[in-house]
């Protein structure tokens, strides 16, 4: 059961990228990243914002635990907030559907072939290769 889930907008506001990062990726160091990224949904219309969890784990660790073990209460948290910040700030935008978060580079990797039940609800990276056979 999901106990004490607190994702609100500060603390996806507080999100950023070190300035060297941001000059090797062409970002602003100055604003956020993922400020910057709404942007990018705000001017090309695609509503789909990449979490990278490396960053949400610097951030707060207590949050990228409950993103792993939590992911399917946790992530629709993310999609709530992340378009309510951009509701407040485009208010007259409109997009083809609501902004949907997308979490990558999780900690936990575990091998196709040897993935546990017990994994069944988190959110862990597959490690393997799947080979179609006749």
């Amino acid at each position: 059961m999901l106990r004490n889930v607190n994702v609100d907008l500060y603390h996806l506001k507080k999100i950023h990228l070190n300035v060297e990062e941001a000059i090797v990726q062409g970002v602003d160091p100055i604003k956020s990243y993922y400020m910057q990224k709404l942007e990018e949904i705000h001017l090309f219309e695609r509503p789909f914002l990449n979490v990278h969890c490396a960053y949400i784990k610097q951030l707060d660790k207590i949050m990228y635990h409950q993103l792993i073990a939590y992911s399917q209460e946790v992530i629709p948290l993310f999609d709530i907030a992340v378009n309510k910040l951009f509701f407040t700030i485009y208010e007259d935008d409109t997009l083809p559907h609501q902004i949907q978060v997308q979490s990558y580079n999780v900690d936990i990797f575990r091998n196709i072939c040897c993935h546990d039940p017990e994994d069944i609800d988190k959110l862990v990276s597959l490690t393997g290769m799947v080979i179609r056979s006749l």
